[in-house]
């Protein structure tokens, strides 16, 4: 049987930090809309898809650690999509090199609104509706 978990003590994570995580990623993604919308400035987009590309990686290491402290049953399709992802993202930050990549701005917001946004929507969604069932595990 699976011991209950404290979040703030035993792994010092919370829904809540990963909500926060969640709305702080969001508004980079708006960020980047706004810019990409304008005239996909490289220096501006660079520095969000750096800073994207950052607090994603920390984003993904607290949410396994939550994952991984309450048995989550699905953890290894969810951290291949990690992994996934991660891999898009260091893509789209080898095309920051290449001046005058005109597709850069689309690159990057397919892969928020297609990568990130689904990944929120379809994989969090399943791991938080399991969570919410599985109480009993949680504290």
């Amino acid at each position: 049987m699976t011991m209950p978990i404290n979040w703030m003590t035993d792994i010092g994570i919370s829904f809540d930090d990963l909500n926060n995580d969640h709305k702080y990623l969001f508004g980079i993604f708006d960020r980047i809309k706004k810019v990409s919308k304008q005239d996909c400035d490289p220096l501006i987009v660079g520095t969000a898809l750096a800073e994207l590309n950052e607090y994603t990686t920390d984003h993904f290491r607290r949410e396994a650690a939550m994952m991984k402290a309450c048995s989550y049953p699905d953890i290894e399709i969810h951290m291949q999509d990690h992994a996934k992802l991660e891999r898009q993202l260091n893509h789209l930050l080898s095309e920051m090199s290449f001046e005058g990549n005109d597709n850069l701005c689309t690159n990057l917001l397919n892969f928020i609104e297609k990568g990130l946004v689904d990944h929120k929507l379809i994989m969090d969604k399943a791991f938080y509706t399991w969570a919410g069932e599985n109480e009993t595990i949680i504290k």
